[in-house]
């Protein structure tokens, strides 16, 4: 924890520092979703609209939806094509037709 304050307090020839700290701390407290009448616990489950079945994990994958109303199932072979987030594009003799913005992040203590 910081300080929100720093200082002395002098008796004559004595000095002794003292810091001030706040009066409370952080505390998380993780909720869970619970039924009214009986406090029994609420889960989640994966369950397709179409047909209300539920779905498996391996089961799962990734859609874009496009304004028309039709979803499009992408593959791990889709995303491995896409380019990465890190890489920083540049018209340099590579042809690239995209620019992914940069900023690099400033941290202050």
């Amino acid at each position: 924890m910081r300080a929100i304050w720093k200082g002395a307090v002098s008796f004559g020839l004595v000095s002794i520092g003292v810091k001030m700290y706040s009066a409370t701390e952080e505390r998380d407290i993780s909720f869970h979703q619970v039924r009214r009448s009986d406090g029994s616990r609420i889960r989640y489950r994966r369950v397709a609209e179409a047909d209300g079945e539920e779905v498996a994990y391996s089961d799962i994958a990734k859609g874009y939806s496009l304004p028309s109303g039709e979803t499009i199932v992408l593959t791990d072979e889709d995303l491995a094509d896409l380019p990465l987030a890190t890489t920083r594009g540049d018209d340099q003799g590579t042809g690239s037709a995209f620019k992914i913005a940069y900023r690099p992040r400033l941290c202050h203590d």
